[in-house]
């Protein structure tokens, strides 16, 4: 059965996010398998509702105190009518203030099922409403964030978690409705060495003065203190770059970014590490490929789409233990873990003097763990959800 199936996220296109990076791909599976989606988003330079191409954008507030975080009205009474037309089937919402807060009205007006994917650990982002760190503040926030999902989960017709991490993290807010474990696809297409242009590959190392002989290892996302690059930053003051030929580029846009950019050069780190600033959704994945491995020690995903993009590009992953990597980086197979600046330095090393045959065989693993996650997997596991909720919404 094709559905009209409307997601809802305050976040889309142009953004380039992880959140973004799982809409456009639920969106785009979809709709390659005939059913037609309408995604309900914001925009904060609209002062009216603007509808094209099947996106609708509801006028919104740019937050800059919460990184650039665009806001808007839970109560849109044109975008309200407009949807009313669309005719919908059900609702998946990936937000869960601003549009999120939106969605559930035009759930409960309209009688719509409603399945939210919950993307983010808010309970980790509380740093950006207390920059003072103050205890009692902390304490608080990360009360209402727990108070906040337990009812949004339980106020939907189905919950997604994209892994078991994030699924465990929801039952110890006391979030009541089943769980789906659904973790987001990847197109692995779209990030195969394959599908892609070498001679641009070779440009991007030229650009950032990347030898051919030199070891690239490579971050993609956002530039935050969650992210805890500064850890690797100082990983890599820590190797033996006389005996070890490898480079750092850190690419992506972020409150952080002068921060550790004064890291670099404190730490006289400018020739061994470069920042590359924020690149398109389309330059993406040729960067991936332009480097051997992706290393990253954040330990806040919910699922870690960057991750997944980087096995996508047959990158083995360097990063510190998290659950959320459980059956995705085997230590030696896919990956390796470290824990402090001087074991990512050590890692880091062992790793650049791997033979081309242990790199190939790195790369094999990677090939057979990232194919389960293949965007085919991730469509039928939607529609079991789909299909789910739509049953519980309306027992027959």
């Amino acid at each position: 059965m094709n559905m009209r199936i409307g997601i809802f996220s305050d976040t889309y296109a142009p953004d380039v996010n992880g959140v973004v990076t799982s809409v456009m791909l639920l969106q785009k599976t979809l709709e390659d398998h005939g059913h037609e989606v309408f995604v309900i988003t914001n925009h904060p330079k609209l002062i009216d509702i603007h509808y094209q191409n099947h996106v609708l954008r509801l006028p919104g507030i740019k937050l800059k105190s919460l990184y650039g975080y665009v806001m808007t009205s839970p109560i849109q009474l044109r975008a309200y009518r407009m949807i009313r037309k669309m005719k919908l089937d059900l609702i998946h919402v990936h937000s869960d203030f601003g549009v999120g807060m939106f969605s559930r009205f035009i759930s409960f007006r309209l009688n719509l099922p409603i399945v939210f994917t919950y993307h983010t650990e808010i309970e980790n982002y509380t740093h950006y409403i207390n920059p003072l760190e103050l205890r009692s503040v902390e304490k608080f926030s990360r009360f209402a964030v727990a108070k906040l999902s337990k009812q949004l989960g339980d106020h939907s017709t189905a919950v997604i978690a994209p892994s078991k991490k994030t699924k465990d993290m929801l039952l110890r807010y006391g979030v009541k409705k089943d769980i789906f474990i659904v973790p987001t696809g990847v197109d692995l297409e779209r990030f195969s060495s394959a599908s892609l242009d070498i001679n641009r590959m070779k440009k991007i190392r030229l650009a950032y003065g990347i030898l051919p002989e030199e070891c690239l290892f490579i971050y993609v996302g956002r530039i935050a203190k969650e992210k805890s690059i500064d850890l690797v930053i100082d990983g890599f003051h820590h190797v033996d770059f006389e005996s070890f030929k490898c480079k750092l580029l850190i690419v992506g846009d972020g409150p952080q970014l002068n921060e550790l950019r004064q890291q670099v050069l404190d730490l006289n780190l400018e020739k061994q590490v470069k920042f590359a600033g924020k690149k398109s959704a389309d330059d993406v994945p040729y960067y991936y490929n332009a480097a051997q491995a992706f290393i990253c020690a954040s330990r806040t995903e919910t699922q870690g789409l960057t991750y997944l993009e980087a096995m996508a590009s047959g990158l083995p992953i360097l990063a510190r233990p998290d659950k959320v990597l459980e059956g995705l980086v085997h230590e030696g197979t896919t990956g390796f873990y470290f824990e402090t600046a001087e074991e990512l330095a050590r890692t880091v090393e062992r790793f650049a003097r791997r033979s081309k045959e242990e790199v190939d065989e790195l790369k094999k693993n990677i090939h057979e763990t990232i194919r389960q996650l293949d965007r085919e997997v991730f469509y039928h596991n939607i529609m079991e959800v789909y299909e789910s909720a739509l049953k519980d919404f309306n027992p027959e």
